[in-house]
């Protein structure tokens, strides 16, 4: 599991929380110790200026962008998210890469998705980046708490946007 979060101090303190699922012989182990082996990657960012303290900016865990067809699979992370309902009462989520020049923002760039809303029910996204229109993003699946993810027809594979906010968004 990652997760993104900025320093209000100069120095932090918190917590690490960690689930697992349970099984058959889980009595076994009340009592015991052992050792956990924790990678924690860090990366600097400059702050941000938000003219709105009221609107919050709002930053994606990990992304992951994997098109089957070549098994290309892109990642990137802390990118700046925005989501919102248009005048037209379709939701639609923002994607800005800003100044970071990896191998993702190289190929998509700045994303938007746009929702689309059948008559039978079923809901599509229109996933654009920098080229146009990207990819019919279908299947929506939520099955993870905070991970909102797409599956992309035509491509194959999917697209998913680590985000508490943008998954609660979602799934209301």
């Amino acid at each position: 599991m990652a997760t993104t979060f900025k320093l209000k101090h100069d120095k932090e303190a918190f917590r690490i929380l960690v689930d697992w699922p349970h099984g058959n012989n889980d009595i076994a182990f009340q009592g015991k110790t052992g050792n956990l082996k924790l990678e924690v990657i860090t990366s600097q960012v400059d702050e941000i200026d938000n003219p709105d303290p009221e609107e919050p900016i709002l930053y994606t865990g990990e992304m992951i962008y994997q098109a089957n067809f070549n098994k290309e699979k892109l990642y990137t992370n802390n990118k700046e998210i925005e989501f919102y309902v248009d005048d037209q009462g379709k939701r639609v989520i923002e994607i800005f890469m800003g100044d970071e020049d990896g191998e993702f923002e190289r190929t998509y760039g700045d994303m938007k998705l746009i929702e689309n809303i059948h008559d039978h029910g079923l809901i599509t996204y229109d996933i654009y980046d920098k080229s146009g229109k990207k990819a019919l993003g279908s299947g929506l699946d939520t099955s993870v708490n905070g991970i909102f993810k797409l599956n992309l027809v035509g491509l194959g594979g999917s697209l998913s946007i680590e985000s508490q906010e943008l998954y609660d968004w979602i799934i209301k």
